[in-house]
């Protein structure tokens, strides 16, 4: 008797072409950023370039001694290196002028679907200043 042999379904995937692409290419954080409401509130930017029509979002997180805060944001990329604005609340603490930790994240969706994340920081901090 020749025993059965077992088939496991196969799947395929079906990717689009635009999901293949789409992805962050350049990410940094500016190097400045702007003290609001006493402390209590930073303005700062995240640059990102990704692939043009997707989705993009992102988090800044700031660290300065006892403060500390992250901003969340979202936008649509343009397919070029583009500054996004980012509002960091100080959830403990307060922000005073001088340089502060800066660490980022972006994810990028195709269609809902995520297609490239990354974490980064920037290495000489962000200089925050009064407005």
């Amino acid at each position: 008797m020749v025993p059965r042999q077992r088939r496991h379904p196969v799947r395929l995937l079906a990717v689009s072409a635009s999901a293949v692409g789409a992805r962050v290419v350049a990410n940094t954080i500016d190097a400045t950023a702007t003290l609001l409401g006493n402390g209590h509130v930073v303005r700062g930017t995240v640059l990102l370039g990704c692939t043009a029509g997707e989705q993009i979002r992102f988090t800044l997180t700031l660290t300065q001694g006892g403060a500390s805060g992250t901003g969340v944001g979202a936008g649509v990329c343009t397919g070029e290196l583009t500054a996004y604005a980012v509002t960091i609340p100080a959830g403990a603490g307060t922000f005073t002028p001088g340089v502060a930790q800066a660490c980022a994240t972006a994810d990028n969706y195709d269609h809902g679907a995520l297609v490239d994340s990354k974490q980064w920081c920037r290495a000489s901090g962000v200089t925050l200043s009064d407005d």
